[in-house]
């Protein structure tokens, strides 16, 4: 299926969406770097200030983390 540019602009802001992706990076880390027992730095990209809140609070949340843990 083909999206649309707006679509998939919608589609990444989306909350939901980005649960889900923030979700599956977490379950992934074990698989993605096998001798870390900690998630790595790692930089995400927001589209708007919005988003990037949106971003960090789904992040902490994820991961069970406080206010340290993510951050624009």
């Amino acid at each position: 299926m083909r999206r649309s540019a707006s679509q998939l602009d919608r589609e990444s802001v989306n909350p939901d969406q980005i649960r889900t992706v923030i979700r599956t990076f977490r379950d992934k880390l074990p698989e993605i770097f096998p001798v870390r027992t900690e998630a790595p730095k790692t930089l995400i990209s927001a589209k708007t200030d919005s988003h990037a809140d949106d971003i960090v609070q789904t992040v902490r949340e994820e991961f069970g983390q406080g206010m340290t843990f993510a951050r624009r």
